[in-house]
């Protein structure tokens, strides 16, 4: 048996596989993917979510960040035009969110997080904030950023901020209250 004889057939493309990752998702993954082959007149194609995660898990998240934007920034020229955007009293309304991430304590994660002590002996860990900017009316998220603990407004302003524009409403989650 020579290795020509069975090539392997991937069942998700790495373009499908990006495309499902910038469309998100909003329900368990299985469904997410019966869903968009349905959307692309291919429901008749049967793709299991574990192929779908196989697929993500080669991808780079780095590549995505300017993926988003301008995703983001052709959907509202596109779809603002015709007035299909969801407003609220004419005007768009975000999302903001953060959340705490513990990660591994390697050397690596010091120089760019912070780290968390606590009362146990060697009990250190790595420590950074992850900030998600989404469209609420529109389920559509924009941007993300990573960064250390203590920085948490900052990387409110630095990153996600970027997206807005005058006269937007900001739903900050309670990490961004003060």
């Amino acid at each position: 048996m020579k290795e020509p004889d069975f090539p392997r057939v991937r069942a998700v493309s790495w373009s499908v596989v990006i495309v499902m990752m910038v469309r998100g998702q909003e329900v368990a993954l299985q469904t997410a993917v019966n869903k968009f082959f349905r959307a692309v007149g291919e429901g008749w194609r049967v793709v299991t979510a574990r192929a779908y995660r196989q697929g993500r898990q080669k991808g780079q998240p780095e590549g995505f960040v300017p993926l988003k934007a301008v995703a983001g920034e052709e959907y509202y020229a596109r779809y603002g035009a015709d007035h299909a955007v969801a407003l609220w009293q004419g005007q768009r309304v975000w999302g903001v969110e953060g959340s705490y991430l513990n990660l591994p304590d390697p050397a690596e994660t010091r120089r760019e997080c912070s780290v968390q002590t606590n009362q146990h002996v060697g009990g250190e860990q790595g420590q950074a904030v992850a900030s998600v900017l989404y469209d609420l009316g529109n389920a559509l998220g924009l941007r993300a950023a990573r960064g250390p603990k203590q920085a948490e407004q900052n990387l409110l302003f630095e990153t996600p901020l970027a997206a807005t524009q005058a006269g937007d409403v900001l739903v900050c989650a309670r990490a961004y209250a003060d």
